[in-house]
């Protein structure tokens, strides 16, 4: 599946890359998701086989023309015609995450087994925009418990794992080795 969805989605980061309008096309796919996600009978209308391809692509022109670029309103138009509209959301979810490594914007998730401070998050968004090529942060703080103590950071496909739960479990491994 990431193909089609490579396909569709790498056609207008092409597009955008090339005409300069990676931000915009990025605002318009950002709230495009979200109005399939908070509507779900649209969705629900596009992968309806008992609606026409004719009365889906007029719902496409009443719903997005003239609010957002001609470029994604063909696009849609296009995986609908081409009946790929189950990868609607898949295709905006690569579109998002390649322009935005595009504009070198970094997504960060961050577990701690306690809420950060201000000056914390700071410091840890600082060292992690000094140690990658990332201009701009979007961090995704959550707490988890059983970490007991420490944080876990994944940049992407790279985790940062320095919790005490890990290192707890590192030193277990190590003393049943030991004991053997």
């Amino acid at each position: 599946m990431a193909v089609i969805e490579e396909r569709y989605a790498g056609a207008l980061l092409e597009i955008a890359i090339k005409e300069n309008l990676c931000q915009k096309y990025l605002d318009e796919v950002t709230t495009i998701k979200k109005v399939f996600e908070e509507n779900g009978e649209l969705l629900a209308l596009y992968l309806n086989p008992k609606i026409t391809l004719e009365e889906k692509l007029e719902v496409t022109e009443n719903c997005f023309k003239g609010r957002f670029s001609d470029d994604l309103v063909g696009l849609i138009s296009l995986i609908i015609t081409n009946g790929r509209s189950a990868n609607l959301c898949g295709i905006f979810d690569w579109f998002i995450n390649n322009v935005k490594e595009h504009l070198r914007i970094g997504i960060v998730f961050v577990e701690s087994a306690c809420e950060l401070n201000d000056n914390q998050k700071k410091a840890l968004e600082n060292k992690i925009l000094q140690t990658t090529d990332y201009v701009t942060l979007e961090v995704d703080y959550q707490i988890n418990k059983e970490l007991i103590g420490g944080m876990k950071v994944r940049i992407r496909d790279r985790i940062i794992d320095n919790s005490i739960k890990t290192k707890l479990d590192e030193m277990t491994k190590e003393l049943r080795q030991v004991q053997l």
